[in-house]
């Protein structure tokens, strides 16, 4: 059988996240927040976003992260650390490259507003290339240090993400019991700054959701109120015998909300995918599932057979 489900989020992320973005005289970058990196690669994107608007690789630009005595921000979680944190980076790294060439704009007598960085070069009208160490040298002191903070959204396209998922499915009718053969996902998370980290996120959020759909559920002690199968012998949940074909595509549109027109994409995969494969297994066999996790049992009872 065959099934669909959609699914909407927020995502667009909270102002208040700060970053601070410091350059020493050697050339060498650090950015610096107190998000965590839960997984999701947070690392990461903050040193693109730094490094694109520095004009230089990502490799060359260290990350601090999770500790308290460094910028504020959100706790790591809801889809918001990316579109919280990556519009008060950008700012940051904007006001640091900004002292960079005044520095140079005052030993060479230019003009800062034109002062350029691509690919590691300084580049102004009437002056000759500066490797970008070279020009950090020009830094009256260690370095030059800015802070930003993530302002409030801008009045864009809209604040939200959105999915939609395909399921196909292989039901045995003699013992119940369902397979999942293939998981096609499309998804609209703003600007996509990793494809793979995006399509990582939406991979495990798949693998979550079949693994709630199929397989998880909580036995209660109704009298002592407690969980009777609170360990991972007892609480099942998928693994390599369970994952199926999986398919990605990323509607990479900015939202205009921020600078980086990113959204979160961590929560949003996992919502439709149960139910589409409910809705796979129900044209399956012909009769609607309302119940989770789809269990063989369950699916004979559907059927009549149990």
């Amino acid at each position: 059988g065959i099934g669909c489900a959609a699914s909407i989020w927020g995502g667009a992320g909270a102002p208040g996240a700060q970053a601070r973005v410091v350059i020493a005289r050697d050339g060498s970058v650090e950015v610096q927040c107190g998000t965590q990196d839960i997984g999701t690669g947070t690392r990461t994107i903050i040193a693109q976003i730094a490094a694109e608007e520095l004009g230089l690789d990502p490799g060359s630009v260290r990350v601090r992260l999770g500790d308290t005595a460094l910028p504020y921000s959100h706790g790591s979680g809801g889809s918001m650390t990316a579109p919280s944190v990556t519009p008060a980076v950008r700012a940051a790294a904007a006001r640091a490259r900004r002292r960079v060439f005044e520095a140079c704009a005052e030993a060479l007598k230019a003009d800062a507003a034109d002062f350029r960085c691509e690919k590691g070069r300084v580049t102004a009208p009437g002056q000759a290339p500066l490797e970008w160490a070279d020009a950090c040298a020009m830094i009256d002191g260690a370095n030059v240090s800015e802070m930003a903070t993530r302002e409030r959204n801008f009045d864009g396209l809209r604040a939200g993400t959105a999915g939609c998922q395909f399921a196909e499915v292989d039901v045995d009718l003699e013992t119940g019991k369902v397979r999942v053969l293939r998981i096609e996902a499309v998804h609209d998370c703003g600007r996509v700054v990793n494809p793979l980290l995006a399509e990582s996120q939406i991979q495990g959020g798949i693998l979550q959701g079949l693994s709630y759909a199929l397989l998880e559920e909580r036995v209660m002690d109704r009298i002592a109120g407690r969980q009777l199968n609170a360990n991972l012998s007892d609480y099942r949940i998928a693994g390599l015998r369970e994952t199926p074909e999986i398919s990605v595509t990323l509607f990479d549109v900015s939202n205009g909300l921020t600078s980086t027109g990113v959204m979160g994409i961590g929560e949003p995969p996992i919502i439709p995918t149960p139910a589409a494969i409910a809705n796979a297994v129900s044209h399956a066999i012909g009769k609607r599932v309302t119940e989770l996790p789809i269990t063989p049992a369950r699916v004979l009872k559907l059927l009549g057979r149990s």
